[in-house]
């Protein structure tokens, strides 16, 4: 059905050669508030939109909206107002007033038309598409607008001061009534300006009460414009923004876009920065700022500046280079701190002017304290490296081997960047660089709570001059890293492995080796190891100490692959030990403890010592005139089978006259004196011994011998011409210290001449 002009229904049959579409079938807009569900978009002209102003200004507005997706010609087309009027359609308060609507134009798809009515002039914005100052909307008791054509009620909206059925509750003052959204076949209060209002089920409850009223006009199509802003990669530092035309119709190459943006940087919204004016739906945004939040508007003015629309996209952030930067103090230190920074990757600040050779993979960081990082664009060879007021100096050792406090961090990108002299020898060493940490030392600047630092970054540019080298900005992080006084999560060092312990043969000293720590965050020369030594003649109770842990600083390195560690122990024999070894990282993260136990034994105890030197007198064979070489002799009586290794005793030589080798003999005891069988025979060549007494060792090289007695014998090698006259000496020991033993001196005529005393012996072996 459809309500004709003279106020009666009847069907109504659509104007298809004027595209104009009713709702044949259905109840009118504004009848009783029932289902929300609509299961399609209106196929017609609807009032999306009505502002019976109650505020004095009289701006009275109805809006028109297109929900189809064909245009639509408002060619023998009205607007109707009036006061409300009886069941029968009779109008009881005031007469129809009839508007016609612009004959030859018409309303896009998806577009809107604004009728400005009363008061509401061509200056109004947004501006009317129609304006009519003789019609009004009623605001005493209510009212009622109608879009006709012809004799047919295209759509209506009854409002009333007073609850009614059929008809919407008239708004309060300043508000006005507009229709809901369509979305999944429910009519829902739209959320923004760019859903259309195309519920329509015939209802008074299609409409919900506008707070502040938002006109659009012919101009405006929200509906389809939707301004997207999407960060460009990281090598551009920028956006592209795009967004649909607001234009649809006559006038719109008239059209400009003011583009503007606010930062939210730490909780913090900018004012709002002018970008650029065009006629385009795009734009590209370059901006040399990363760490902050990004909010983007456009907005649409016409040929005389009035603004007509506008938009807003959604926030983008723009991410650090870094993950994080921690600003704490060294544990145990006062005054020195890190700069502990965490990335993704190495390469963290990209290459934006460079063409891909190795220099260009040169980086530099500049840190400030308490202020925005410097946007100077340029930093040069040439420029002050010396640290200033302006940045924070860092402390760190560069490819010359020279620690010293540097303005900048020049970063080698790659390891052939690491090179000495000019500018390139302030590079810090490629391996100081870890993947995803780097750590720097601070001790040029103090921190207190509530301090920050921002970082500059730097890439160097392809085209500097010949003989400079330049960085350019590549962006400045506008996050403000604050000081702690908690160290941040890292990893610990991995445990020592493979401790062991080797005792000498003195038993006097441990060699405690283990493999090194490794550490994924932390540089190999800054983990440390510490070690704790108890010791006990009882090896129940040997227990680490908590505070007897020390810092090892005398560790010998060993070989690839095994990369051991070595550390040195002074230990006592007959002693157990249990050594403990752990690492630790700059922020003294603790590995466990590696534990080894050992027991030192010390050398066996010698067979036969008499090696006390106070008692030592020499021996000289001096003015034998013998045809045969002199000789020295000791016997020695073993009650066991024993197992030799070496003879000591004291040997010197006292002229170069007739000098020959000298040789030890173990003879066999089968005559009671030194003329037995030889056992064995071991020669010390005379370039061996010295002219001061000295303890010589003649090795025995494991002999063994049964029980019995044999024969100790020192002399000139097989040499019966070769006098031992004012050639050598052996050391003797006045008195008895070896009661078992006789000491006999080969005497010429007399040949062997017993006398009071031993030889200086050490006979060390073992007993079966």
């Amino acid at each position: 059905m459809e309500r004709k002009n003279n106020s009666e229904w009847g069907t109504y049959e659509g104007d298809t050669s004027s595209e104009i579409f009713g709702t044949p079938g259905k109840e009118n807009s504004g009848g009783v508030s029932g289902a929300l569900l609509a299961t399609s978009t209106a196929g017609h002209i609807l009032i999306s939109e009505l502002y019976p102003d109650q505020t004095g200004s009289n701006k009275d507005f109805v809006e028109l909206y297109n929900p189809t997706n064909q245009n639509i010609s408002l060619d023998n087309m009205w607007l109707w107002v009036s006061g409300p009027g009886n069941d029968e359609g009779i109008e009881t308060e005031s007469p129809v007033k009839k508007i016609q609507l612009n004959s030859g134009s018409g309303i896009a798809s998806r577009g809107y038309f604004l009728i400005g009515l009363d008061d509401y002039t061509s200056s109004t914005v947004p501006i009317p598409d129609l304006l009519s100052g003789t019609g009004f909307l009623h605001t005493q008791s209510g009212g009622r607008v109608s879009i006709m054509h012809e004799e047919a009620v295209i759509d209506e909206v009854h409002y009333s001061k007073k609850e009614e059925s059929g008809s919407v509750l008239m708004p309060k003052r300043g508000a006005s009534i507009e229709r809901k959204t369509l979305e999944n076949g429910q009519c829902v209060s739209p959320l923004n300006e760019r859903q259309e209002r195309s519920c329509d089920t015939d209802s008074s409850s299609d409409f919900i009460i506008r707070e502040v009223p938002g006109p659009r006009n012919s101009l405006m199509m929200f509906e389809n414009d939707e301004l997207s802003v999407v960060a460009l990669s990281s090598t551009l530092l920028g956006f592209d923004l795009n967004w649909d035309s607001f234009a649809r119709n006559s006038g719109g190459d008239d059209v400009r876009y003011e583009v503007s943006y606010v930062s939210q940087i730490n909780g913090n919204t900018s004012s709002s920065t002018l970008i650029q004016i065009t006629t385009s739906t795009t734009a590209i945004v370059s901006l040399k700022e990363v760490g902050s939040e990004y909010i983007f508007t456009v907005k649409a003015r016409n040929a005389s500046g009035t603004e007509i629309s506008s938009i807003t996209g959604e926030p983008v952030l723009v991410k650090s280079f870094i993950n994080n930067l921690f600003v704490y103090p060294i544990p145990s230190a006062t005054t020195t701190y890190f700069f502990d920074l965490r990335y993704a990757s190495s390469q963290f600040i990209p290459d934006v002017y460079g063409n891909g050779s190795p220099e260009d993979k040169y980086k530099i960081l500049v840190f400030y304290k308490n202020k925005p990082a410097s946007t100077k664009n340029i930093l040069t060879s040439l420029d002050d490296f010396v640290p200033s007021t302006e940045s924070i100096p860092i402390f760190y050792k560069d490819c010359s081997g020279i620690s010293s406090n540097k303005a900048w961090v020049l970063l080698p990108g790659i390891e052939l960047n690491c090179r000495p002299g000019g500018l390139y020898g302030k590079v810090m060493d490629f391996y100081d660089v870890l993947p995803t940490r780097l750590n720097l030392l601070v001790n040029g600047a103090s921190f207190i709570e509530g301090d920050y630092v921002t970082v500059g970054y730097y890439s160097r540019r392809a085209s500097s001059p010949s003989g400079v080298a330049e960085f350019e900005l590549v962006a400045v992080d506008t996050t403000k890293y604050y000081f702690g006084t908690s160290t941040p999560v890292s990893a610990k060092p991995t445990d020592p492995l493979g401790i062991s312990a080797s005792v000498n043969e003195e038993g006097t000293r441990a060699d405690i080796s283990w493999r090194e720590s490794e550490d994924n965050d932390s540089l190999k020369s800054s983990i440390r190891y510490e070690m704790n030594v108890v010791s006990s003649t009882v090896s129940s109770t040997l227990v680490l100490e908590n505070n007897g842990w020390r810092e090892v600083s005398t560790m010998i390195f060993g070989n690839d692959p095994l990369q051991l560690r070595h550390e040195f122990v002074d230990t006592v024999i007959k002693t157990y030990y249990k050594v403990g070894v752990r690492a630790h990282d700059e922020v003294l993260n603790y590995s466990n403890s590696a534990i080894v136990e050992f027991f030192v034994n010390g050398p066996p105890e010698p067979l036969i010592n008499q090696s006390n030197r106070d008692a030592m007198a020499s021996f000289a064979f001096k003015g034998e005139t013998c045809a045969t070489s002199s000789h020295v002799a000791q016997s020695v009586t073993f009650g066991k089978k024993v197992t030799l290794s070496t003879f000591k005793t004291l040997l010197q030589k006292t002229s170069v006259k007739n000098m020959d080798n000298a040789a030890l003999r173990i003879e066999s005891n089968a005559s009671g004196l030194p003329s037995g069988e030889i056992l064995k025979e071991v020669v010390k060549m005379r370039e061996e011994i010295e002219t001061i007494p000295l303890v010589y060792s003649f090795d025995l090289d494991g002999m063994n011998l049964d029980p019995g007695t044999y024969w100790f014998t020192i002399q000139s090698k097989n040499n019966s011409n070769t006098l031992f006259d004012e050639g050598y000496e052996v050391g003797w020991l006045t008195g008895d210290p070896y009661p078992d033993g006789k000491f006999y001196l080969w005497n010429c005529g007399n040949p062997w001449l017993e006398r009071p005393g031993d030889m200086y012996m050490v006979l060390d072996g073992l007993e079966e």
